[in-house]
């Protein structure tokens, strides 16, 4: 799998594209601290998050490191009828004792975003990761327009 760094890929649309084919990108990318040591990393597929992912602290050591799966097949169908989403992905993730499941849903409808049962979505289609904190995060374009944490 190829790697890059953060240098050599640019964000649109929520999507990563490689600067020198001005194409999505598939692979990992590499932040890098201010020292040259490794900050993070994360891997792509057709510019998307898909795969493992972790992040550092200035000691080398992982602080939060988890896997986007990618977006479960009966979630994206709800959302997209639902809320007209055009992309969802989840990502399975820990920080110290404390495991997560992240729910992205991209370019929702804004007349919807006020219509957004957080509820059904969590209780329906995230329960089963079993995780100690669930959270939902809307997007359109590059911003985020709702965000909210579950216990």
């Amino acid at each position: 799998m190829p790697t890059v760094e953060e240098n050599d890929v640019y964000l649109v649309n929520d999507q990563i594209m490689l600067k020198k084919t001005d194409r999505p990108y598939s692979g990992k990318v590499i932040v890098r601290f201010a020292n040259g040591k490794t900050a993070s990393m994360s891997t792509f597929k057709n510019g998307y998050r898909l795969g493992d992912w972790y992040i550092k602290g200035l000691a080398d050591e992982i602080v939060q490191e988890g896997r986007y799966i990618g977006c479960p097949t009966e979630l994206e169908q709800f959302a997209k009828k639902r809320f007209n989403v055009k992309r969802c992905s989840v990502s399975l993730w820990k920080e110290g004792t404390k495991s997560f499941v992240t729910l992205y849903l991209a370019e929702i409808d804004q007349r919807e975003v006020s219509n957004f049962d957080g509820e059904l979505v969590l209780n329906h289609f995230l329960k089963e990761y079993n995780r100690d904190i669930s959270e939902i995060y809307i997007t359109n374009k590059d911003s985020i327009i709702f965000h909210k944490i579950y216990n």
